[in-house]
């Protein structure tokens, strides 16, 4: 028989999909989504932002990871509070600073983002941007 230690070690862990649904898409290929429907149990999956502000102190508190991106809620001191499970949120863009309060690390939950995986893109973007100003495309 299993050991309470051992059925808690080898539990799927809880993923709260933080993203938006309309927005997950953007972030998520059908591949990844599947891959990570294999080894873990996905909750909020299906809310939009507003449903997911909402519904963020549930959420959170049963959640092992959170996976956050453009669209997810800020994660307030009195949600973190309830989230006693959460060891890890990992972001799908740049910066968490609007995200997250400075106290999560404090908290031992491991915080990860994507910046150097979309940087060469958001750099091309951006030349890109300054390119169609000085053509004045927005003018024709």
């Amino acid at each position: 028989m299993a050991t309470p230690d051992h059925q808690e070690q080898t539990a799927r862990p809880r993923v709260a999909m933080l993203i938006p649904k309309s927005g997950q898409s953007q972030v998520l290929t059908p591949a990844s989504m599947a891959h990570l429907h294999q080894f873990a149990d996905i909750i909020g999956g299906d809310l939009e932002g507003p449903e997911l502000k909402t519904n963020l102190d549930s959420l959170l508190a049963d959640a092992d990871v959170a996976l956050t991106g453009w669209g997810a809620p800020v994660l307030t001191e009195a949600a973190l509070s309830k989230a006693t499970r959460l060891r890890l949120i990992a972001h799908s863009a740049g910066s968490v600073k609007r995200l997250i309060p400075a106290s999560v690390y404090e908290r031992g939950i491991t915080v990860c983002h994507a910046s150097n995986i979309i940087a060469e893109a958001v750099s091309e973007y951006t030349i890109l941007v300054m390119l169609l100003g000085l053509r004045r495309v927005n003018e024709m």
